[in-house]
């Protein structure tokens, strides 16, 4: 299944005579998009370097994938958002807006923090979230392994289940990791589930938008990416030594 926004996606092509606003919403789906993929590959691939037996252990590797999945989360809430607002331009007749309740309520736990604190408290959950995962190891003889990391405080008592899904209900994806679930408050979320979800939508829309921009003409697409570099001039300035 695909899993990351290719190269020749017409979502990187979008023409400039069509909607204004829809240009724009489409352009951001790809934006979206992409930071999605970024945060979902640095996801997996720490936790790729975590499943790993070690000698040492580096803490830091808990703050980078908790920070990625923290940003997985706030990319997939816009990604949302916008697909919400393209429906009502063009009718994509496709809605999966069940299967992502729980991400607006990890969004809304992380942008009122504050208000949510004495549920944390009284509960002993983790400020930062908990994220665990299964890993295939082996095909033969069949190993599979499942981690978890908890960061932060630990008061009196560690209350955590490990992560054991019966082997039907796992979705692996190509790196061989299944049910990477993230869970803040009351709240979780399968990553890997949410991604291929997301991908259906993303094939789904790329088709449409095939269908609606057949016959454009190539020269008028607006461009995805620009970079400038220009040197300053600084014969004027003042140096101070």
């Amino acid at each position: 299944m695909k899993e990351r926004l290719s190269n020749d996606s017409i979502l990187f092509t979008i023409p400039d005579n069509i909607d204004k606003k829809l240009i724009f919403c489409l352009d951001g789906v790809r934006i979206t998009l992409q930071n999605i993929d970024l945060s979902y590959l640095r996801i997996i691939n720490m936790l790729n370097k975590l499943s790993q037996e070690r000698e040492q252990e580096q803490k830091d590797d808990y703050t980078s994938v908790k920070a990625d999945a923290w940003a997985y989360v706030d990319n997939v809430y816009r990604f949302i958002g916008l697909w919400g607002v393209v429906n009502q331009l063009i009718d994509l007749e496709l809605n999966y807006k069940a299967e992502f309740e729980n991400i607006i309520k990890i969004r809304n736990v992380q942008s009122h923090l504050s208000q949510r604190i004495d549920n944390i408290v009284s509960n002993n959950f983790s400020v930062s979230g908990e994220l665990s995962w299964i890993k295939l190891i082996e095909l033969e003889p069949l190993l599979v392994k499942t981690f978890f990391i908890r960061s932060g405080l630990f008061y009196k008592k560690l209350n955590f289940q490990f992560n054991l899904p019966k082997i039907d209900g796992i979705e692996f994806n190509e790196y061989k990791f299944g049910s990477v679930i993230f869970s803040v408050s009351n709240y979780n979320i399968d990553i890997i589930r949410i991604n291929n979800i997301i991908y259906k939508m993303v094939s789904y829309l790329e088709e449409k938008l095939l269908d609606i921009f057949n016959g454009q003409d190539k020269s008028d697409f607006c461009p995805s990416n620009i970079f400038g570099l220009a040197e300053i001039d600084t014969s004027t300035w003042e140096h101070k030594k």
